[in-house]
């Protein structure tokens, strides 16, 4: 199985469709093998554009291969942190202390998550005073089509649980395969944690556009900064999210891949 299964991934990455491919209840023998000849650098896939997300409790596999519409909530959360300099609400110093990283693996997963793989979308990862960047990000953002395994795997309960409550901040924009009339829906999660403290989250809907707007959800410096916030910078200070701006950067590239915004 683990051949026939490592065949069919090979093959969408270097065609790069399917855009997302998913594979559920994995033996244990089959996901090490599979992973282990993913990330071989024998195989050269490092030439290749693809992610991937493994659930080691769920025993589920995601590899994508992101597309220009995939990569547009990446662009947007770079336009914010441009936006956040400009306010002044980060300075050169703090900028310093932070890392912003597209698709870093992440492997260090720990308790009934380790052996889990993760590749965000984007991420924010603080450096500690020594100079050295801390071994989780802060912030990450998970983009694309949603899964067609829905409630399978909760990707924000991995990313909190599976780093300890280090990673403070998930991100979460998911677009839905178009309907009968060629429109595609799109929607913004983010939750919130921290250690000892329960996890909170906001969700909203990009496309269709609600009748009534939500305020923009925000992340705090605290947050993004992973509890150390740097001198001269109020930890509660609050980093808008803005759904407009996402909003007008998916509506471009839904329109772009042929599609019609819900």
């Amino acid at each position: 199985m683990a051949s026939k299964l490592f065949s069919t991934i090979v093959k969408a990455i270097k065609s790069g469709e399917p855009e997302l491919l998913e594979f559920a209840d994995l033996p244990p023998e089959d996901s090490t093998l599979v992973l282990e000849s993913l990330f071989d650098p024998i195989n050269h896939f490092e030439d290749y554009n693809f992610r991937v997300h493994f659930s080691a409790p769920d025993r589920h596999l995601r590899v994508v291969m992101p597309s220009y519409l995939h990569e547009a909530a990446g662009g947007w959360l770079v336009r914010q942190h441009g936006r956040w300099r400009a306010r002044g609400l980060i300075d050169d110093a703090a900028d310093e202390a932070i890392v912003m990283l597209p698709s870093p693996r992440v492997t260090n997963f720990i308790g009934q998550y380790a052996g889990s793989v993760k590749e965000p979308d984007f991420s924010f990862i603080p450096v500690d005073p020594n100079g050295l960047p801390r071994e989780f990000p802060s912030v990450i953002l998970e983009s694309g089509w949603a899964s067609t395994i829905p409630d399978l795997v909760d990707d924000c309960r991995v990313w909190h649980q599976g780093s300890g409550k280090c990673v403070r901040v998930v991100i979460l924009v998911k677009t839905y395969k178009p309907n009968t009339q060629n429109q595609v829906r799109a929607t913004l999660e983010v939750s919130h944690t921290r250690p000892g403290a329960v996890v909170t989250v906001t969700q909203m809907s990009v496309f269709p556009i609600p009748n009534a707007l939500l305020p923009d959800p925000t992340i705090t410096m605290e947050e993004l900064f992973g509890g150390l916030c740097p001198a001269g910078h109020n930890p509660a200070t609050a980093l808008p999210l803005e759904v407009g701006q996402l909003r007008q950067i998916l509506e471009q590239c839904i329109i772009g891949a042929g599609y019609i915004p819900a």
